[in-house]
């Protein structure tokens, strides 16, 4: 790792913004194209870092507790419409834990497959830009 970059990382680290690093850079007179490439490598490093401090989790517990609301609303329209909870001439159609249990193992599987990542303020204040 270059001196450079690890200058850009401990002014980070003790708080400064990546859009004032790189203004730094190019009042000291870095090329922009030189100092962008230089903030987004030490601004991956940095998420790298913050990432690697959260601990694993897995997905299993989402999906069990989806699956569970999924049987929960099923049982319970099947309970109601088969009699075995009597309503007299009507039922429940409890749709309301089967659609969130689809969503929560949904949202289970894409979270699981790495698509979502850590934003950085100096990402989106690049898009911005």
């Amino acid at each position: 790792m270059s001196d450079l970059l690890k200058y850009i990382l401990e002014q980070k680290e003790i708080g400064r913004e990546f859009p004032q690093i790189k203004r730094e850079l190019m009042d000291k007179g870095m090329q922009i194209d030189e100092a962008d490439r230089l903030i987004r490598k030490a601004d991956s490093i940095y998420l790298d870092k913050l990432l690697k401090g959260k601990p694993e989790t897995s997905n299993t517990s989402g999906r069990i507790a989806g699956y569970g609301l999924i049987i929960i609303g099923v049982g319970v329209t099947l309970a109601t419409y088969t009699g075995l909870i009597n309503l007299g001439d009507s039922y429940i159609l409890f749709y309301g834990p089967i659609v969130s249990g689809i969503a929560l193992i949904a949202y289970q599987r894409r979270k699981g497959s790495g698509k979502s990542r850590l934003r950085s303020s100096f990402s989106v204040w690049k898009e911005g830009n």
